[in-house]
């Protein structure tokens, strides 16, 4: 856990949480330290601006909650099928503090996809990449 205290927010209006074990097969290879990491610290840093008067929490989470998904364009009110303990992590995440939410506390879930620019190493793990070697 982080040794972050709310004294040490004191005065922010927003805390944006961008750390994390941060794909599918870094969360594979030990998936207790995932959910340590991403869901517990993730909701443990959101427990902490909370109890600081921080007013928003953005949590970078990630489209891979959806899973395989349904159809091509998702909303964000479409099933979650996380497949991975990477993917189950975030959406748990969100889950947990969403139950943090009140008039004075905001979370907020940005579903963020990998998908931008060219790589000199490809990453078939990642959503685009993999539905293109699909497709082809």
């Amino acid at each position: 856990m982080c040794s972050l205290t709310p004294k040490e927010l004191d005065g922010h209006d927003c805390v944006m949480h961008l750390a994390a074990i941060s794909n599918d097969p870094m969360g594979d290879i030990n998936p207790e330290i995932t959910y340590r990491i991403n869901r517990d610290g993730s909701v443990h840093l959101a427990k902490i601006a909370k109890q600081a008067g921080v007013g928003r929490y953005l949590f970078s989470g990630s489209c891979s909650v959806y899973g395989a998904g349904q159809k091509l364009d998702l909303e964000e009110t479409d099933p979650l099928a996380p497949l991975t303990a990477y993917a189950k992590s975030k959406i748990e995440t969100e889950q947990q503090v969403a139950e943090l939410a009140d008039d004075g506390f905001t979370p907020v879930y940005l579903r963020n996809a990998t998908a931008y620019g060219h790589s000199p190493m490809l990453r078939i793990d990642l959503v685009v990449n993999n539905l293109l070697a699909c497709a082809i």
